[in-house]
Parts: structure tokens; C-alpha cells; sequence
């Protein structure tokens, strides 16, 4: 809820006319803190060739129901299907609006 608050907020700052201002969302209930992952080269491939395939070549990482991969756009989510060889659920931002995930990697 801190960070959805903390985007409201830079939305507001930078585009005051775009959205209503509205009171701050609050929760009675404390989330998972997100975590951030980054590879040291900052290359998408970089990332999901480490996530979907180990030092082999071969499959190393599962995703489940509960997890998506969010992409900017259909070329994008084209190439991250491709790498992760379909066993990964890819939507685009506006394909996974109103839906919820327990895990996303953006």
C-alpha cells in the first residue's frame, strides 16, 4: 500500500491534473516488502536466462499460478515467452489489469 501510495503521489506531482486526489489507500494488515532483483549487466535477457535456464542450458526455474512476468508491450512479452519457454505466465500491463498475483517480476 506504501508504494501504490508512493506512485499515487509522484502521479499527482508530476501530472496534478491527470487523477483525483484522493485520501492515501491505508491497510490494517502489513505485505511482504517487495524485493528487488537486478543482474549486473541490467540486461532483460541477462535476468531471464538466469531465472528460466541454468548454467547447462537446461530448465531451472518454475512459475506458478500465483506469479506473472508484466511487460511494457506485446513485442516485449513476445520475447520474454520466448526465452522462458512458456512456463511463465507473460501479460502485458493492460491484459493484467484488475487481476491479482501473489508474485510479479516487472
Amino acid at each position: 500500500v506504501k508504494l501504490a501510495n508512493s506512485v499515487v503521489e509522484l502521479i499527482l506531482h508530476f501530472f496534478p491534473a491527470s487523477i483525483d486526489r484522493l485520501p492515501p489507500e491505508t491497510s490494517c494488515l502489513e505485505g511482504p516488502t517487495p524485493i528487488f532483483l537486478q543482474t549486473g549487466t541490467n540486461k532483460r535477457g541477462d535476468l531471464l536466462q538466469e531465472l528460466f535456464l541454468n548454467g547447462d542450458g537446461n530448465e531451472s526455474c518454475e512459475f506458478g499460478a500465483d506469479q506473472v512476468i508484466l511487460v511494457p508491450d506485446e513485442k516485449t512479452k513476445e520475447e520474454v515467452t520466448n526465452v522462458s519457454g512458456n512456463r511463465a505466465l507473460v501479460l502485458t500491463v493492460l491484459e493484467a489489469k484488475g487481476m491479482e498475483f501473489s508474485d510479479c517480476l516487472i
